[in-house]
């Protein structure tokens, strides 16, 4: 086998390696919201002191750039250049600069969760 063959081997190799770790982290996970949830707490610091996990329920807006864009272009340039902040754009919409409407029409909050791995 030459250099090229051994290499192009070990990148589909380990390639297969991340991959199967990915799918292993993301079922850990799942797991461990389930538990958290179950005994209500939202932090843990592992056995070891090395690393905090936080569970986060949060909420995250998808704007439909385009729409937005044709529909008012004044707003779409002021929403992006606050790269749609959530808060931000709750208070554009409170305080009329953004239109219920308009809104309703351009985005849409969806619900997320993850856990938030902090190493010391």
């Amino acid at each position: 086998m030459d250099t090229t063959e051994y290499l192009a081997t070990q990148v589909a190799r380990l390639d297969r390696a991340a991959k199967t770790a990915k799918d292993r982290l993301g079922e850990a996970k799942e797991k461990l919201m389930a538990h958290m949830d179950e005994v209500d707490i939202k932090r843990i610091e592992t056995p070891s002191g090395r690393a905090v996990l936080t569970l986060i329920n949060g909420e995250r807006l998808n704007i439909d750039w385009e729409t937005l864009n044709e529909t008012d272009p004044e707003i779409g340039s002021k929403v992006r250049v606050r790269k749609a902040d959530l808060e931000l754009f709750r208070a554009g919409v409170a305080t009329g600069m953004i239109s219920m409407e308009l809104a309703d029409s351009v985005s849409k909050v969806s619900p997320y969760r993850q856990v938030k791995v902090t190493r010391k």
